[in-house]
């Protein structure tokens, strides 16, 4: 790609504008989709219910016309019972001449809406009205005999038969008969109430509607908005179709550009980015929750047609409404945009499979398992049925959610956190496993998992665990037991060696005082008397490494002058380190009050500067450094070895492991084990660190109060 287009491509104007497009058009689309929902349901208006009703509400005036209108003293005599039932249920104290004349006025009002109705303003309606006992009609229809008027009539798509009472046909009924609408007049009004009477089967009613509709009543206008609504539907649905397709558009291009800079192939993640895509589908289900909660507040305190007023002319947005409807649309777009990004930076990352916990989850079930399949078609069954489960449960509540609202969904939200709470309580298990199995390994033997109502793998890994650490356990004594009984040999051996190793050095003396001429015999005796001192070394070595070993030794700890001991070491060591061509460098020397013992203190210094007089490579020099630091003090011995250092330092500290793995030089090898020993038992550590040849030592022992170096300068 060129530079000057890859930088345009990726540059934040272009990202802007492609949100700031994706944002509009998606909001285009929802209020689109909304001005459909709006539109009445109907695909034609002769379908419909509004024309139904109408139909039939018309055929009613045409029955009433025939049926009660048939006698001109109607509108002149009113019976004495038509009189008493009047008044019983006017509920009003009134004359009986007075509820004559109402009875009268009331006939003659209605027989006005029946004239309007079927005559003056009826222009898209024929009708005929027969009674077959006298054979009077009421039609509007001139042209023709009766039976032309009738087949005509009913050849015609919309018409019913009705006779006085009934509506015959079932073009528009429900499977069952159905009277005429007689929303105009009510029982106490008339001499007809609307019941069945002797005689209602000698009318015929035939009513039809004009193939071609013109304009001047009620069902051309209605006609005419149905037309409209169908229109206003379509712009719409094709206004609905070019933002859609534009959104894709713009998405597609958006999600190819997200992530991506004009300077770097890597892709960018956010915060947000790095979450698992279970914990953004949660923060995404709350956010559309909210917008939910916001559109129905909007919806019943404010009113969508606030937004869109859908009325005979065309939509009419308000300003306002759409405004406000937009900062609502914000969110829900907002979260979608940011989900869908941060899931198409993770496959152009290629992490998108780890920002899926249950796929981990499942991945290391699956690996870990005993039997792969049967674990693999658990999984697939236990995820088949919650579909299935929360696929009916919704199938079920739909109905009731126009009722009950956000209730409806209590179901399917109870069934999701119970089987949330199972899987919860299936990982807490698993974990209580985790967290024994790492006690048990940082020597927490006796630690023991119990589990109540798990699955039996489950229960089945808690035991192995538990019994991994009994069987821990009874090792580990046995491997405590075994170097108690390897300490106790030492012990015993090197008791056992002191006393002729005593006498053989007595002995020694003895032929040393002696006048011996023999060259040969007198360089013999200093061999064996400078052996038989190291043999004696070596046995007292051991004999204090054991006792410290076993927890023999005690530790009278006190207030001392680390860099004061250190220094009076320094000063018998100075001649044995000079005569080994070392120079020594101590200018780091603090003032350190240290609680300690002094006696283990002076033979773990000793040991350190002897090892450095045995091993430290001539002509070199030798760093000491005393110094505190927070809570505790520090001595600090380097040197150059000169022999390779090809060993762990954690061995150097163990017995009868010296630094010159060849043996050739003196020493025994329990030196720096006896250090170690001292130090711990004075609650202080000893870090060895090797860096090539360079030998490093860290004494590390706990400091003393103020309160206790008052105590001690005033003693």
């Amino acid at each position: 790609m060129v530079i000057w287009l890859k930088k345009l491509v990726y540059s934040k104007t272009s990202k802007s504008l492609t949100l700031i497009g994706i944002y509009i058009t998606t909001f285009i689309v929802i209020l689109s989709s909304m001005g459909m929902k709006m539109i009445p349901r109907q695909t034609n208006y002769l379908d419909s219910m509004e024309f139904k009703e109408k139909f039939v509400k018309k055929a009613g005036y045409v029955r009433d016309w025939i049926v009660r209108y048939n006698e001109d003293v109607i509108f002149s005599e009113v019976t004495p019972s038509q009189i008493d039932k009047y008044i019983e249920n006017s509920g009003r104290d009134i004359s009986r001449e007075e509820a004559k004349n109402e009875i009268l006025a009331d006939r003659n009002n209605y027989y006005s809406t029946i004239q309007n109705e079927l005559v003056m303003t009826n222009k898209n309606l024929d009708y005929l009205a027969i009674d077959m006992r006298t054979g009077r009609q009421e039609t509007n229809m001139q042209e023709g005999s009766t039976d032309e008027i009738i087949k005509e009539l009913t050849n015609r798509s919309n018409y019913l038969i009705g006779n006085g009472y009934y509506i015959l046909n079932l073009k528009y009924g429900t499977g069952q008969r159905v009277s005429y609408y007689s929303d105009q007049y009510t029982t106490d009004m008339n001499y007809y109430a609307g019941e069945t009477f002797e005689g209602q089967d000698k009318y015929r009613i035939y009513v039809a509607l004009k193939e071609e509709l013109v304009p001047g009543d009620d069902f051309y206008v209605g006609y005419e908005y149905s037309m409209s609504y169908q229109q206003q539907k379509e712009r719409f649905y094709n206004t609905c179709v070019i933002a859609l397709t534009f959104n894709l558009i713009l998405l597609v291009y958006w999600l190819c550009i997200v992530g991506r800079s004009a300077t770097s192939e890597e892709i960018k993640l956010s915060g947000f980015d790095r979450l698992s895509v279970e914990v953004q589908f949660i923060i995404g289900l709350l956010g559309y929750l909210v917008t939910w909660i916001m559109v129905q507040i909007f919806r019943w305190e404010i009113g969508l047609s606030s937004v869109i007023k859908i009325g005979f002319y065309g939509a009419e947005y308000r300003v306002l409404g759409v405004m406000l409807f937009f900062v609502i649309c914000l969110l829900p777009i907002t979260i979608t945009i940011q989900l869908i990004s941060s899931w198409a930076k993770n496959i152009k990352n290629h992490t998108i499979l780890q920002q899926i916990w249950c796929y981990k989850l499942g991945k290391e079930v699956y690996h870990t398992a005993e039997s792969k399949t049967k674990t693999l078609i658990l999984t697939i069954l236990l995820v088949v049925v919650n579909i299935l489960v929360d696929s009916a449960l919704v199938f079920i509540v739909e109905d009731y959610f126009y009722s009950y609202g956000i209730l409806a969904f209590a179901p399917i939200i109870i069934w999701n956190v119970i089987s949330g709470l199972v899987c919860i309580k299936l990982i807490v298990d698993y974990k209580k496993i985790l967290q024994a199995a790492r006690a048990i390994t940082e020597g927490e033997l006796d630690r023991k998992v119990e589990l109540d109502l798990t699955l039996p793998m489950l229960t089945e890994m808690a035991e192995t665990v538990n019994s991994m650490g009994t069987g821990l356990e009874k090792a580990v004594g046995e491997c405590i037991k075994s170097e108690r009984l390897k300490t106790e040999l030492i012990t015993n051996v090197s008791h056992d060696l002191k006393t002729p190793l005593t006498s053989i050095i007595s002995y020694i003396d003895l032929l040393k005082g002696e006048n011996i001429e023999n060259a040969t015999a007198r360089e013999y005796i200093n061999v064996l008397d400078e052996r038989s001192h190291r043999l004696k070394q070596l046995v007292e070595d051991l004999v204090e490494a054991s006792k410290a070993v076993t927890g023999n030794l005690k530790a009278e700890v006190q207030v001392l002058r680390l860099d004061e001991l250190v220094g009076q070491a320094l000063g018998e060591y100075q001649d044995r380190m000079e005569s080994g061509g070392l120079v020594v460098v101590s200018d780091k020397m603090q003032e350190v009050w240290a609680m300690a013992d002094g006696r283990h203190m002076w033979r773990i210094i000793e040991n350190l500067f002897s090892n450095v007089c045995k091993y430290a490579m001539p002509q070199t020099r030798v760093y000491i450094e005393v110094y505190s630091d927070d809570n505790y003090g520090y001595c600090t011995i380097k040197n150059i070895s000169k022999e390779p250092l090809n060993i762990d330092p954690n061995e150097l500290t163990e017995r009868f492991v010296r630094g010159d793995a060849s043996r050739t030089t003196e020493g025994s090898g329990l030196g720096l084990a006896i250090a170690q020993s001292l130090i711990l038992i004075q609650e202080g550590l000893l870090d060895i660190a090797i860096d090539g040849d360079l030998f490093k030592v860290t004494i590390k022992i706990p400091l003393a109060k103020l309160q206790e170096i008052s105590l001690d300068n005033k003693s």
